[in-house]
């Protein structure tokens, strides 16, 4: 059975899987810590894995986090490898081996018989750590390709967004040129009324294309405040609350004119009003505006909550009304149409005072 895959998780289940069927034991599994500070049992195999994988379990207080930690192998005529925890599960003979990548600990290769089995021999001793220290280099460059692989989609986006922004974008915009020369020399009305209707939509493709582009190019770390950003991802995050993920669309300078003292705000008035909906209404659809003029930033949130009875007043708004008024803007909350509602918050932009500073 062979050890590479692209995936590391791919190459711990074929860790467990390979130290089963070498040698006769009733448990093989492997921990690892988790992001949360806490251990998980993934995978396990065996008669004695019954309910151990998925299992997380505390990072200090078991053998098991001893070995991580210390990166010292143990061996044992019997363990109880969950002792402190309320999930206890007592083994026989029993070897807990480091797992390493680029010389740090990154998990723990448990192998046990039941209680009553025969010692482990020397031979299967030095046959299991061997296979350890090859499941270690098989992890690493799993993890090494999926990083690579990681690199590789981001080029990608980044090499879709820049076709998007040079080619698309700009044949969309030329498309729209041609249909305003024609409105500005035909005469006839009813033609005229027509044509303004495809225009406004390039102009919204236009800019949900631009917003696609921003979402496509990669986050830099470290990189400055920018609101664009954080709305694409709050919306990436909150859109699991409605049934179609809500449509976002990013007009004018933001990340340039709105500093992210207001700019946090921006988030918050998004944040809050999602949330509001997705408690009071049964919206399905809701559309996100954020645009930037002279001396405003607008919010624009409109949903198409079916119900007759939805508030326009509701106590949710208190914490939006009062952050239009810190910015000396306002907020007001409409009935849609034909039916939802239509908040548009708006905030006054700080005037710059030299130094960089805003009053």
């Amino acid at each position: 059975m062979s050890l590479v895959s692209n995936e590391p998780e791919v190459s711990l289940r074929l860790v467990a899987d390979s130290v089963a069927s070498l040698t006769r034991v009733d448990l093989v599994c492997v921990v690892a810590e988790t992001t949360e500070g806490t251990l998980i049992i993934d995978p396990a195999r065996g008669p004695l894995a019954e309910g151990l994988e998925g299992l997380h379990i505390p990072a200090d207080g078991t053998q098991i986090a001893a070995v991580l930690h210390a990166q010292v192998p143990f061996v044992s005529a019997a363990l109880d490898i969950l002792v402190g925890t309320p999930h206890a599960r007592t083994t026989g003979p029993i070897m807990l081996l480091p797992l390493f990548r680029q010389g740090q600990s990154i998990g723990v290769l448990v192998v046990a018989r039941a209680p009553g089995g025969a010692p482990f021999s020397e031979s299967e001793l030095e046959t299991i750590a061997m296979f350890a220290r090859h499941a270690s280099l098989a992890i690493d460059g799993a993890r090494f390709r999926a990083e690579r692989r990681r690199i590789e989609t981001l080029q990608d986006r980044t090499r879709i967004a820049r076709e998007l922004h040079d080619h698309v974008i700009q044949s969309i915009f030329a498309a729209g040129l041609d249909l305003q020369a024609i409105l500005r020399k035909s005469s006839d009305v009813e033609l005229n009324k027509r044509l303004d209707r495809p225009i406004d939509m390039l102009d919204t493709v236009i800019s949900e294309i631009r917003t696609a582009v921003f979402a496509l190019r990669p986050e830099q770390p470290g990189g400055n405040f920018s609101l664009r950003r954080k709305l694409v991802n709050l919306v990436t995050e909150l859109g699991g609350l409605f049934p179609e993920t809500p449509r976002l669309t990013l007009a004018g300078p933001l990340d340039l004119t709105i500093d992210p003292v207001l700019g946090n705000d921006v988030v918050a008035v998004v944040r809050e009003h999602l949330g509001n909906l997705s408690q009071e209404g049964q919206a399905t659809k809701v559309s996100i505006g954020v645009s930037v003029t002279v001396d405003q930033a607008i919010v624009e949130i409109a949903e198409d909550d079916s119900r007759e009875d939805t508030a326009t007043n509701s106590p949710l708004l208190e914490s939006l009304k009062e952050r239009a008024n810190h910015w000396r803007g306002s907020l007001l909350l409409e009935q849609g149409k034909p039916s939802g509602t239509r908040l548009t918050w708006m905030a006054t932009l700080p005037t710059p005072r030299r130094g960089g500073t805003h009053s």
